[in-house]
C-alpha cells in the first residue's frame, strides 16, 4: 500500500510488488520528489508510466486519487466560537 504515486515506484523499483502474488493499492495522487523538483526542465516523472509499471510488477493494482476522496469525504471544518 504506497499513500502516493511515487512511493508505489520507489516499492515496484525495489522488487516489493511480485506478478505473480501482490495486490498493489496505491493513491495516485502525487508530492514531487526533490529530484523532480531539483531538474532544470522538466522533472517530473510520467505518472501514467508509473501506473504501466505498478500494473505490469503487480497481479492486480487498485489506484486512485485517495486524497481527494479523503477531502470529499472530509468532515465540515469547525467555525469559531466568538470569544467576549
Amino acid at each position: 500500500m504506497a499513500s502516493e504515486l511515487m512511493e508505489c515506484g520507489r516499492a515496484v523499483q525495489r522488487g516489493f510488488a511480485t506478478p505473480d502474488r501482490t495486490t498493489l493499492i496505491t493513491s495516485t495522487s502525487r508530492v514531487y520528489s526533490i529530484n523532480e523538483k531539483m531538474h532544470l526542465g522538466d522533472g517530473r516523472v510520467d505518472s501514467g508510466e508509473l501506473v504501466a509499471a505498478a500494473g505490469r510488477a503487480a497481479k492486480r493494482l487498485i489506484a486512485a486519487d485517495f486524497a481527494a476522496a479523503a477531502e470529499d469525504h472530509a468532515p465540515p471544518k469547525p467555525t469559531a466560537i466568538p470569544t467576549r
